[in-house]
């Protein structure tokens, strides 16, 4: 009986053995769990982050594209105030060029002769471009 009662407490500290190492196993389990949480949430907030980007980007892009277009016409404008696409500087050309240096300065050019009319542009201050490309230019009919 003792043999029996030896072998007994021979396996409840091999049980005992075993019930520890599936502790220790689940406690770095628990620990790797936790780890790979906090990774998905460091890449949910780097994706919010991104798409915040990506939609101020859009955002911008669709004020340069309307700052292009804006620009796009003030040359044609300023083209049309010239005489058009000549190649030679007209004297409204170089009425403007010389009062380019002074904003509130009124310009006048003769549009195409087919309609006789005047058009007169002003030079009004406006926000500083990033390059000195000048001062605004606006129209007045």
């Amino acid at each position: 009986m003792a043999e029996s009662l030896e072998r007994i407490a021979g396996r409840t500290r091999e049980v005992d053995d075993y019930v520890g190492q599936i502790a220790s196993a689940s406690d770095e389990q628990a620990r790797g769990i936790h780890q790979v949480t906090l990774a998905m949430t460091e890449m949910d907030k780097v994706t919010q982050a991104n798409a915040g980007s990506a939609e101020e980007s859009a955002s911008a892009s669709g004020e340069l594209s309307n700052e292009a277009r804006s620009m796009k016409e003030a040359v044609h404008t300023f083209q049309a105030l010239i005489g058009g696409n000549s190649g030679t500087a007209s004297s409204t050309a170089r009425q403007w060029a010389a009062s380019a240096a002074r904003p509130g300065t009124t310009a006048r050019a003769r549009t195409p002769a087919a309609t006789g009319a005047t058009r007169t542009a002003v030079l009004m201050p406006g926000p500083r471009p990033k390059s000195p490309a000048g001062p605004a230019v606006r129209q007045v009919l």
